[in-house]
């Protein structure tokens, strides 16, 4: 038996063990920092900004890459799913507009006195949630994550489909279903 208390950290390395590498990207912190390679290029802290710097060259650093300003920003996992989720809301409001406009056919056609005014209002209609989110998307690349979601979520409000909501087929019917 031995007398050292069992899980106590050997002073020397065992024979053969590697010394500890990170991956490129990856800075060690804290104690024994020192001693831990980077494979690659090591991480180091962006440089101080100076009088010199002019703006059509802005660069901003993101781990150990820089990244220019027309370079989109990567979004962490929290926006990726809050974009999927919006997404999805996107594809229900197409849903909803294309079966809310198919009720509304009698009304459009009346109201309208023309079918293809109305063909033409209704699958704009159709269309319009998932061009907003396009256009939203693309438009805001190299923006922050916040304004992004600012933009989808004005369109979640702007966008609701009210022929679908309010179900107004069976409201003309006098409430017959």
């Amino acid at each position: 038996m031995s007398s050292e208390p069992q899980g106590a950290p050997d002073s020397a390395p065992e024979h053969g063990a590697a010394e500890p590498t990170l991956a490129r990207g990856w800075r060690a912190v804290g104690k024994g920092a020192d001693s831990v390679h980077t494979e690659g290029e090591p991480v180091t802290d962006p440089p101080a900004a100076t009088a010199d710097d002019d703006d059509s060259e802005a660069k901003s650093f993101a781990g150990d890459e820089v990244v220019h300003d027309d370079q989109p920003v990567e979004a962490g996992n929290g926006a990726l799913l809050g974009i999927g989720i919006l997404a999805g809301v996107y594809l229900l409001y197409v849903i909803g507009w294309f079966i809310g406009g198919n009720r509304l056919d009698v009304v459009g056609d009346l109201l309208l006195a023309n079918g293809p005014i109305y063909t033409i209002v209704k699958w704009t209609a159709i269309a319009a949630p998932a061009v907003w989110f396009a256009v939203v998307f693309v438009l805001t690349l190299r923006s922050r994550t916040w304004v992004r979601f600012a933009w989808l979520i004005a369109g979640v409000v702007l966008l609701v489909p009210w022929p679908f909501v309010i179900n107004w087929e069976s409201a003309l019917m006098g409430g017959v279903q």
